[in-house]
């Protein structure tokens, strides 16, 4: 049975991001003040959650973020895990918080998700150096010989 006809415009949807198709990131991070931890008036963050937000802040995904539109959402992240830190965070709750971690580009997939790549634009490995798995680091002999040992000491041979 023959496929689809050949299209000159077909395109693949598993393509491989080019390099100049990503946003970099600076390494060092957001320049400015930190805004306000905005909890409500009865509420008191640990002293955790308060860490958290200031190094959410500092962070080089900071630099992307519009800070009006931002601190409300990234609010409501910190409570979500002010509440986990207190162990009174539910299992669905547990779940939109990696959701909007990841949408604030704050896990490896939400930066993926976002195409952002922390660092000056060349940095990256060539994709041969990146193919290539790292080597075995060499194991001295006397500590071959002391697995050896345990390990026919264990089996009972």
């Amino acid at each position: 049975m023959p496929g689809p006809e050949y299209s000159a415009n077909r395109r693949r949807r598993n393509v491989p991001v080019k390099i100049a198709e990503r946003t970099h990131l600076p390494e060092d991070g957001r320049d400015g003040p930190v805004p306000p931890l905005r909890m409500g008036p009865k509420r008191r963050p640990l002293g955790i959650t308060r860490d958290l937000w200031k190094s959410w802040w500092r962070s080089p995904q900071a630099t992307q973020w519009h800070e009006d539109t931002a601190v409300w959402e990234l609010s409501r992240l910190a409570a979500m895990y002010d509440d986990y830190f207190r162990g009174r965070l539910s299992v669905r709750d547990q779940v939109e918080m990696r959701q909007l971690a990841g949408q604030f580009g704050l896990t490896a997939k939400g930066m993926a998700e976002l195409k952002w790549v922390i660092g000056v634009p060349g940095d990256e490995p060539n994709e041969a150096e990146s193919s290539t798995q790292a080597q075995p680091e060499e194991v001295p002999d006397e500590v071959a010989a002391r697995r050896r040992a345990a390990f026919a000491a264990a089996s009972g041979d």
